[in-house]
């Protein structure tokens, strides 16, 4: 109470559970304790909140947008933990999809890389094509693990693939193979 300079029945109520301090006394305090303030804030254990600051750090808009679309679509979906090697569990219409999604690097002129891990080749793979000059707009494409056999390149632990994208077709093609939007199949 004297370190953060409460009085003691402001201290005695934390530790009840009858109040808690404000925001700015919350940060003093964990800074004091050597604790995570979010930690602190929620009453997570420690572990938790490192697997979901991974999770986080690991997905993009582009997995929230697939998110809302696969909702829509008619399907339940939950998201995966951290120590998962995918972004996205979808059940319905008879199935269980596991997505992996990662957003394309423009690279210039019509032309997108998109990357995935080696270890997820045989999930659902979704290369997420953000529309030039829309924020949220998104084209996603379903990559087999045969077409990332195929046309795809390594570097390090990922697969690679190139694509190209023709204004006019609104079609994405990968080598000379058009490529089927991930929401108009399924």
């Amino acid at each position: 109470a004297e370190r953060m300079k409460v009085s003691q029945e402001a201290v005695r109520k934390w530790f009840a559970g009858e109040s808690q301090p404000k925001q700015p006394t919350m940060r003093k305090l964990a800074s004091a304790l050597g604790v995570d303030y979010v930690w602190l804030a929620l009453g997570t254990s420690h572990g938790e909140i490192e697997k979901r600051r991974a999770a986080a750090g690991r997905q993009d808009s582009a997995v929230y947008a697939l998110a809302g679309y696969v909702i829509e679509r008619g399907y339940n979906m939950a998201f995966a933990g951290s120590d998962a090697d995918h972004d996205i569990d979808a059940i319905g219409h008879g199935v269980h999809r596991v997505i992996v999604v990662r957003s394309a690097e423009h690279q210039g002129r019509n032309k997108w890389t998109v990357r995935f891990p080696l270890a997820t080749m045989e999930l659902a793979n979704i290369a997420a094509m953000r529309r030039e000059n829309h924020l949220f707009c998104y084209d996603f494409l379903w990559m087999t693990a045969q077409e990332l056999t195929d046309h795809g390149f390594r570097e390090g632990n990922d697969i690679c693939v190139d694509l190209r994208f023709n204004p006019k077709a609104d079609r994405y093609t990968l080598g000379n193979k058009p490529m089927i939007k991930f929401l108009d199949q399924y």
